[in-house]
């Protein structure tokens, strides 16, 4: 035969091009910098977790911004810098974090974020 053929799964990176934009912003109620955009596309996987959450310094969760099924393509969830409850953070850092979870295991990456006023 003239074919290849590949055998078993190839493992590659899950999450691709992932970034925040603006890296600084500030919700204030101006109108400008209101929010940040968490952009990342999803590469070859079908049926997988993902999951987006803000987390501060110390490691707590202080909100998701998206948990749910997913396959490959772009993703943009965004973050008005408001907790699980609806209050506004203080200003400080802050880290977004993309988890995906498929059947070989799960990759975690993590960027970080400013709130200023």
């Amino acid at each position: 035969s003239n074919r290849l053929s590949i055998q078993g799964r190839l493992r590659s990176e899950l999450v691709l091009d992932l970034s925040v934009s603006p890296q600084t912003f500030t919700p204030n109620g101006d109108g400008i910098n209101e929010e940040t955009i968490v952009a990342f596309q999803l590469f070859g996987i079908d049926n997988a977790g993902v999951m987006v959450a803000v987390y501060d310094l110390a490691g707590h969760q202080l909100t998701s911004l998206l948990d749910d099924k997913g396959g490959a393509g772009l993703y943009g969830p965004s973050w008005d810098g408001k907790d699980r409850h609806g209050k506004m953070v203080p200003p400080g850092i802050y880290l977004i974090g993309v988890d995906i979870d498929v059947d070989e295991g799960k990759q975690t990456l993590f960027k970080p974020v400013a709130v200023v006023y």
